[in-house]
Formats: structure tokens, C-alpha cells, sequence
């Protein structure tokens, strides 16, 4: 068979050493053309391996030939074609957006597509306000019946399940879906498919007829032997191999090989449990178990786009310079990537900026690089030299909290390339509004006076005249200034309008009523803080606002509405964020958002008990509830039927281990927090293995740390705050040393000391370490501390460290924040 293979091997074996992959990309593309594994040695280079695959196929000359001859073009294309040496190819990378509206697609290259192949059939959200959340599916076309298929996304914090499907699928193809979340300033991200194909190699032999281990340098196993259960046989395996394609076959006595049925499998750090099950065996017909193993042999994807292409051409925009004062510098030069710059209501102004330059002298701007300058308060006096600019040199302006004066905004009049313009918290009026009237492309304005106002600055309704005329604009923050109902009159003219903030203004019920003619209206905030001022909006408001179906944010924190005002709201069933805090909403009051199934998140700061709380369990779309709740077990069953839920907080003496079975069971929970509640080790005994989970905190409860041996296998877990106040004589703290996959701990109380760091030394991948310990930590404590260095923030709030004992520290330099 390797004779008749050997002409194809050859030409596939060309290809890959002029690819310049990596030693182990190649070792193992070579172990699946010859059809066998293939060690690497240590030490062993790319070219070694070209050289150990010529000596094997005796095709030195050619191999060698090809290899020298490779250039550049033909390894970028060997990189970008995606295709394994079986003949199978991987098809179709598209990307989408998660829950966004509407809904978009586009292909690796960024194109927007108007419609995927597939359907697109959800069955797992990723929900964090802090991460890009997005979709992929791709397709592995002319798959071989016996292979098995495993890929990873780079980078990715967050992961849910999908699934794609097509009404005509095609033979041999199998399209592979997901759902994940990147850090906002994340661009790109890769993913790495390998396919399992072929014949199966046996790594290990175990003893059926009794408990059994064994390891190596590279794999390490144990076995249970042989049970007879009323289904079969079964047998519990552990093993630390992450690398291969895995099965576990029984072999009888006669020699014949009978394949497991997986019941069951689960992890903790590296190593992974599995329950087998073997139907038509009986213990004393198997001889033993073999542990084999099929090498993966990988792809990747690289740079795919986490938004799309701009089709403004936006990613377009050519290199180029901008001239500041050379004597001064008057604020900060931030750039962004074009591509995934977006200055509208939906998108988020402050993301994704990285510092550049002083704006001063000749600043140099890349190619594709879209430019936000923040003017420094002691320049803002004078912007005369903002009017030597290009016209379409920014595209954002931030004059925040600086001295800018009406007349020192005609120095931007001619900046018609802006579409984000920040004026919060200046002492301009509106006739400093008139320089913006051919700011054509701006998008974004904000004009808030929350701290001037009472210094009687602020624009007003005479402002809204000049605003409203600007064609591009969406987004307007207007909190604490001078517009009455006027202005809004004059507002409601700009039919692009999307976002408004009315927080804390003289606006009332009746001004309310000309936003009716805004026909893109997403974002409206009203709020009001105690002590203000009396707000103008009652419940009579809410009869305008029920006409309002555009509406997918409304924020009436503060605002004196009733229960049966917000009965008004109940058919704004498209409606995603609520916040009615600080009202005379009562828990009875919630009964009026049943028809809201699409509401994610709610601000709701009274008091939900178990009668109440089952107003909020219809709400089968909620993401996040924001609320006091003083349920006990039997309200914790209303809210594990929220199938969405992502964060829940309790803090109730009638919360007990009794609800711990729901809770373990609910399939969006992310963050759980448990405050005075009498739960106990083994009521968290049952969160084991659960990988939904990523937040845990626990204080004031039964738990000792005997828990930690089920906490350490929740395999997601990225953040856990301790304070565990038990009476336990000798507290096990060395179980956190297990935890390394955290990146973030809190630890409180009296029964954690400085000795117990020593346990923590192994948490490398920790950011953020918070030590509030009733007992000092001394210098012995913080040098234990010492291996810790991805950390960014550092709190140790009672301590006896001395100079010499912060000098451990000294290899951290990632960090950020200390407060000793």
C-alpha cells in the first residue's frame, strides 16, 4: 500500500516542506501520509524531518529540490488553502454577529454576505457586555465515515454551542458551529481544525480484572478494571492525553476488540475522567482494555475578521500625517483600526483606541486607521492650531471637561470628517452649536453638563435647532442641560435620531409626545437622582412611550411611575434593557412585562420574594436581573426555569443546598454569587464538572474548604471570591493550588493566612489577586507571591511587609495596581 501511495506522498511531501510550517505541523502531516505515528525527538528541526521523510520514501533528491525552491508566493498559498491530505477541504468560513440587530454575515475575507448556506440553528448564547460576541460556522467537505474532527478558537474567553444545517447536504460534509467571546480589543481571531483519520494505534494495555495505573513521561493512566452493571460492563478511565484522537477498546480472550460506548465524560485541569461501557461484554470474558490513539492532523485559519469589511471603504483610508504646534503639545493622538470603527448609537465610542503620539510636530497615522484627538484642558483655550487640520484629518474629537469657549469652536467648523464629537461638562452655550452645521458625517455628540449646570451653563432649546438639521447624527447625550419640551420639539425633526439622553432635564410628560415622530428611536433615558431636581415625567409619560415600537433601551431610573403606569408599557415587547429603579414599581408591579420575551436585562433595585418573583420567571429571554431578591428555595425554582439567565445572586437565609440540584441546572448561568446563605460543601458538592460556570463567589456561608475539591473541577471557572468563615480546626487551603486555570481571586476572612500562599504559586494564568485577610501578611507570605507574574492588579489590605519583601515583587511587570 505505501508503494501504490508513493507518488502522491511524494508531491504532498513537496508541498509541505516548502510551506514552513513548523517541526510539528510537519511531523505530523508526515505520520498520516505514511500512515503511522511519528515521534519527534527532542531537538528535532524542520529540516530533520524533511530528511527522516526522504530516508523513509527514498525521494531525497525531489524532496530537497522542492524544498530549496519554495518562495514566498507559494507559501502564502499553501497557508491559505486549508486543505488536509486525505483530499478533504475546509469550505465556507462565515461569521456572524451574535444577538445584534439585524443580523450579519460575512466571509473570511470580510465580505458581507446577504445570507449565509446554512440555517443558523441557536442552541448556546456567549453574554458578556465586556467581550465581542460572535458566531462561526464552517463546512469539512469529502470527510473520510471514520474520522473525528476537534477545533479551537484562539484566544477565545467564552464559547457556546451551535449548530448549522442546510436542507441539501452534501455526501461526505459536515458543517461545525459556535458561538464565542473575544476581548473588546481583539480584531482577529484563528481557529485550528484537525481531522482524526485512519488506523488506530495502541498507546497502552490495562488489566480488566482489577484496579490498575500506569504512566510515562507523556501519558499517565488508571483503570477500575472490569464492573458488571445491569447495562454491561463498564470501566472508569483516567487519563492526561489532550493531544490525540482517543478510543478505549475491551479485547476478550479469543483477541477479538469490542468498542466502548462513552456514558459519561468529564475534567479537571488536564486530566480527563471517562465512563465506558461495553453492552455485550462480561468481565470474565475480557483480557484486557488497550488505550489507543490517532493523531490529529491540523489546519489553521488565521486573521479571520471579527467585523466586517466597512463599505465605506473606511479600511481604505490611506497613510498619513497630521502637523501639530512643534513648541507644545495640545492633548493625545488615538488610532483604531477602520475596519471595526463604528461611531453610531450601537456601537461603543470609547473601544479599541490605543494611544499613538503627543499631538505635537508631524504625527504619522498608518494606513486604515481611523483618529480620535483629546484636546488637553490647559490647550483648549486657544484651537487655533485644530484649524490647519485637513478637513477629513479626525474622524474623533474629545473636548471633554476642558475651557473651551463658543468662539473656539470655529476652529473645527471645517473638520467635516467627524462623526464623534465629545463636549460633556464644557461652559459652551448654544452659539457655539452654530460652528457645527457642516459637520455632515457626525454621528455621535455629546453635550452633557452634569457638572456645570449649576454654574448656569449648559446648551439649550435654541441649540436643538442647529442639531437637529445634521443629516448622519444618532446619537445626542443631553443630561443635566437647559432643554425644556421645546427643544425636544426641534429634536424630533432629525429623522436619523437613535439614542437620546434626557437624564435629569426640564423636560415633561407633554414634551415627550414630538419623539412619536422619530422613526428610528432605540434609546431613550430619563433618569433622575434623589436630590436633583423634581422630575416632569410621571406615569402620564408612559402613554407616549407605549406608542414608541421602536424602543429597545429605556432607562426610567428614578422616575416617580407607579405600577399601573407601567402597565402602559406592556406592549413594548421588543424591548431589551429595562431599568426601573428608584420608582414606586413594587414587585406585584413586574406582572406588566409577561409579554417582553425579548427583554434581557432589568434594573430593578426592590424587593422580589417567592410570590413575586414568579412576575419575573415569564421572562424567558432574561440575560441579567439586577434586583434584591429575598427568595428561599421555592423562588430559586421559579428562577432556574429562566433558560437564559446569566448571573444570579443570593443572599438569603432561606437559600439552601436544596436548591442546588436547579441552580447546577440552569444552562446560561455564567456568574453565581452566594452571600449568607447556609449552603454547605455538599450542597456545592453538585456544581462539580459544570462548565457554564465562569464567576463564583461565596462569603458568609456553611462551606469549609473542603469544597475547593469540587469547585477546582468547574472547567470555565475564571473569577472566585472566598470568605470562608468556618470553624473547621485545620482549614485545607493546598486545593487551590489546583485552581491554575483562574484569572481572577479574592480571598477575605480569618481562616486564610500568609503561610497559605504558598499555595497559590501555581495560579500563573492570575490577573487580578485580592487579599482582604483578617490575618497580616508578612514577608515570607508576599515572596510566595513571586511566580505570579501576569498579574495586573495586586491588593493586600492587611499586611506586615516590609521594604525588603516588596522587592519580591519586582519581576511583575504586568502589574498595574498595588495597594498594599
Amino acid at each position: 500500500s505505501q508503494a501504490s501511495r508513493r507518488p502522491a506522498t511524494a508531491n504532498e511531501l513537496a508541498t509541505l516542506a516548502s510551506t514552513g510550517r513548523t517541526p510539528s505541523e510537519l511531523r505530523r502531516r508526515i505520520a498520516h501520509l505514511l500512515g503511522e505515528p511519528m515521534h519527534e525527538p527532542l531537538g528535532l528541526t524542520r529540516g530533520t524531518i524533511i530528511a527522516a521523510a526522504v530516508v523513509l520514501l527514498g525521494m531525497s533528491t525531489f524532496l530537497l529540490t522542492s524544498a530549496e525552491t519554495a518562495d514566498d508566493e507559494s507559501q502564502e498559498t499553501a497557508q491559505a488553502e486549508p486543505t488536509f491530505s486525505f483530499g478533504g477541504k475546509v469550505e465556507e468560513v462565515t461569521i456572524g454577529t451574535q444577538d445584534e440587530e439585524p443580523q450579519q454575515w460575512w466571509d473570511a475575507e470580510g465580505q458581507v454576505l446577504a445570507s449565509p448556506s446554512f440555517t443558523w440553528e441557536k442552541s448556546g448564547n456567549v453574554s458578556a457586555d465586556s467581550m465581542i460576541q460572535r458566531r462561526v460556522a464552517f463546512r469539512v467537505d469529502d470527510l473520510p465515515e471514520d474520522a473525528q474532527v476537534l477545533w479551537t478558537i484562539d484566544v477565545a474567553s467564552a464559547f457556546a454551542t451551535g449548530r448549522a444545517t442546510t436542507s441539501e447536504p452534501r455526501p461526505n460534509s459536515q458543517y461545525f458551529a459556535r458561538s464565542f467571546g473575544l476581548s473588546n480589543d481583539a480584531r482577529t481571531f484563528n481557529i485550528r481544525i484537525g481531522v482524526a483519520t485512519g488506523p488506530w494505534k495502541t498507546a497502552a494495555q490495562m488489566d480488566a480484572a482489577s484496579n490498575s495505573s500506569l504512566g510515562s513521561h507523556d501519558l499517565s493512566l488508571t483503570c477500575s478494571g472490569a464492573v458488571l452493571t445491569e447495562q454491561g460492563t463498564m470501566a472508569v478511565i483516567s487519563h492526561n492525553d489532550s493531544d490525540h484522537n482517543i478510543r478505549i477498546v475491551a479485547v476478550d480472550k479469543q483477541g477479538n476488540l469490542h468498542d466502548s460506548r462513552t456514558r459519561g465524560q468529564v475534567g479537571a485541569g488536564k486530566i480527563t475522567q471517562m465512563t465506558l461501557l461495553f453492552p455485550d461484554q462480561l468481565p470474565d470474558d475480557i483480557d484486557h482494555f488497550e488505550f489507543q490513539t490517532r493523531d490529529y492532523e491540523w489546519v489553521e485559519i488565521n486573521d479571520l475578521p471579527l467585523h466586517p469589511k466597512d463599505d465605506d471603504n473606511a479600511t481604505n483610508i490611506p497613510a498619513r500625517t497630521l502637523q501639530f504646534p512643534e513648541d507644545r503639545a495640545i492633548g493625545a493622538v488615538l488610532s483604531r483600526p477602520a475596519a471595526d470603527s463604528g461611531f453610531g448609537f450601537e456601537d461603543d465610542p470609547w473601544d479599541g483606541w490605543q494611544e499613538l503620539s503627543l499631538a505635537q510636530g508631524v504625527v504619522s497615522i498608518p494606513a486604515g486607521q481611523h483618529v480620535q484627538l483629546n484636546v488637553s484642558r490647559a490647550a483648549s483655550a486657544d484651537l487655533t492650531p485644530l484649524a490647519d487640520l485637513p478637513p477629513d484629518a479626525i474622524e474623533s474629537l474629545s473636548l471633554k471637561e476642558t475651557d473651551v469657549t463658543d468662539d473656539g469652536l470655529k476652529h473645527i467648523a471645517h473638520l467635516t470628517g467627524l462623526r464623534f464629537l465629545n463636549l460633556d461638562n464644557t461652559r459652551i452655550t448654544d452659539k457655539a452649536l452654530a460652528h457645527l452645521k457642516n459637520l455632515h458625517q457626525l454621528q455621535t455628540l455629546y453635550l452633557s453638563a452634569y457638572d456645570v449646570f449649576l454654574e448656569g451653563y449648559g446648551v439649550g432649546d435654541e441649540g436643538m435647532k442647529t442639531i437637529a438639521q445634521l443629516p448622519a447624527l444618532e446619537n445626542v447625550g443631553l443630561r443635566r442641560t437647559k432643554i425644556t419640551d421645546g427643544g425636544l420639539d426641534a429634536l424630533a425633526e432629525c429623522e436619523t435620531l437613535q439614542g437620546l439622553d434626557l437624564d435629569e432635564t426640564a423636560v415633561t410628560d407633554a414634551g415627550l409626545v414630538p419623539l412619536l415622530k422619530l422613526p428610528q428611536l432605540r434609546g431613550l433615558t430619563l433618569r433622575f437622582y434623589y436630590g436633583f431636581n423634581d422630575p416632569g415625567i410621571t406615569d402620564a409619560a408612559l402613554l407616549t412611550l407605549r406608542q414608541m415600537q421602536t424602543l429597545r433601551y429605556l432607562d426610567l431610573h428614578g422616575v416617580p411611575i407607579t405600577n399601573d403606569g407601567l402597565q402602559q408599557l406592556a406592549g413594548l415587547t421588543k424591548l431589551k434593557r429595562l431599568s426601573i429603579n428608584n420608582t414606586q414599581v413594587t414587585g406585584e408591579g413586574l406582572v406588566h412585562l409577561a409579554n417582553m420575551q425579548k427583554l434581557e436585562h432589568l434594573y430593578f433595585y426592590d424587593r422580589i420574594d417567592d410570590e413575586t418573583v414568579k412576575n419575573v420567571s415569564r421572562l424567558k429571554g432574561l440575560k441579567n436581573l439586577s434586583c434584591n431578591l429575598e427568595v428561599s428555595d421555592k423562588g430559586v425554582a421559579e428562577l432556574s426555569t429562566l433558560p437564559l439567565l446569566e448571573q444570579l445572586s443570593l443572599s438569603s437565609p432561606t437559600v439552601t443546598d436544596a436548591s442546588m440540584k436547579l441552580i447546577a441546572g440552569m444552562p446560561g448561568l455564567r456568574t453565581l454569587w452566594f452571600q449568607h446563605c447556609p449552603i454547605t460543601d455538599r450542597g456545592l458538592s453538585i456544581l462539580r464538572n459544570n462548565s457554564n460556570i465562569e464567576h463564583l463567589m461565596i462569603r458568609g456561608t456553611e462551606a469549609t474548604t473542603a469544597s475547593l475539591r469540587s469547585l477546582m473541577t468547574l472547567p470555565n471557572l475564571k473569577s472566585l471570591d472566598l470568605s470562608l468563615e468556618s470553624t473547621e480546626e485545620t482549614p485545607q487551603w493546598e486545593d487551590l493550588r489546583w485552581f491554575s486555570h483562574l484569572e481572577r481571586l479574592e480571598l477575605s476572612g480569618s481562616t486564610f493566612r500568609s503561610a497559605d500562599l504558598t499555595h497559590l504559586q501555581g495560579l500563573t494564568q492570575l490577573g487580578l489577586l485580592s487579599l482582604e485577610l483578617d490575618q497580616p501578611i508578612d514577608d515570607a507570605g508576599i515572596t510566595s507571591l513571586a511566580p505570579l507574574i501576569n498579574l495586573t492588579g495586586l491588593g493586600i489590605y492587611k499586611s506586615h511587609v516590609s521594604d525588603e519583601g516588596l522587592k519580591s515583587l519586582s519581576n511583575m511587570t504586568k502589574l498595574e495596581r498595588l495597594n498594599v
